[in-house]
């Protein structure tokens, strides 16, 4: 009975001292840095967690909001023309890209530019010039029509347009702006210089994306609004956009078409 009871004993003792010698063999500096100590993810383990969301299109490595941008299936082209309806305006945006873009500027011609009331100040200009002797001088027409052009000119901003593309959050992404030109001043003596004073206001699509709102009690007739093929639609697209639900909305979106000069 005793040396049962001293092997009882004995075993558990060995058996600890056996763990003991073992650990002791390790020092606790190699064991930092390691992922003995750390609650952190494996290396290994995250390299392939970044090559599953890859396959989402949700990389960690890109910035936050474009894992909100559209996706492939909320760029079809028949939705949206059919979203955007009549405001799809082509002189002022592009679906694909113009083959124009590589142009920085598109100037256009002298007589969609001359303000109308710049020319009816040159046309009544008195242009009777006299000399020394208060004598008038004798200018030819041809003269002064070359004069007058040279005001309308001098005084007429020219503008630029040009294709911007302005991101993947709108639809269509390529807008045509007007710019006005700054470099040289329109005024005599110098001073004065061209702004943008008119502008149009054209609509397109812009994606949009907020939080889902929290999920309320509601009553039977309520539950049963939609069918479980719209809920599982609409979940998929929660889940695809990390709980944010997107759509496309109609805004206004202001682009310039004339310019002036002004102070």
């Amino acid at each position: 009975m005793k040396t049962m009871l001293d092997l009882k004993v004995i075993i558990p003792l060995l058996m600890l001292s056996d763990i003991v010698l073992s650990f002791q063999t390790f020092k606790y500096g190699d064991l930092l840095g390691t992922d003995f100590f750390s609650n952190k993810i494996p290396r290994e383990d995250r390299r392939n967690r970044r090559k599953n969301k890859l396959n989402n299109a949700i990389n960690e490595e890109i910035p936050g909001f474009m894992r909100y941008a559209p996706k492939q299936q909320d760029l079809k082209l028949k939705r949206l023309i059919k979203k955007l309806g009549d405001d799809f305006n082509d002189k002022w945006m592009s679906i694909e890209r113009p083959i124009d873009a590589d142009q920085s500027e598109v100037l256009i011609s002298d007589s969609e530019i001359i303000d109308e009331k710049l020319l009816k100040d040159v046309e009544t200009l008195n242009m009777t010039l006299t000399d020394s002797d208060n004598a008038v001088a004798n200018i030819s027409d041809h003269t002064l029509n070359l004069f007058k052009r040279w005001l309308l000119l001098h005084g007429t901003c020219n503008i630029h347009f040009v294709y911007t593309d302005i991101g993947s959050m709108f639809w269509p992404r390529w807008i045509r702006k007007g710019i006005c030109t700054t470099e040289v001043s329109c005024s005599w003596p110098p001073g004065m210089s061209c702004l943008p004073t008119e502008g149009e206001v054209i609509r397109i699509l812009r994606w949009n994306c907020r939080r889902g709102k929290r999920k309320h009690k509601k009553g039977r007739r309520n539950k049963q609004k939609y069918s479980n093929a719209v809920k599982d639609l609409r979940k998929r697209r929660r889940d695809r956009y990390g709980g944010m639900r997107c759509k496309w909305l109609k805004i206004p979106y202001a682009v310039n078409s004339k310019c002036v000069c002004s102070c």
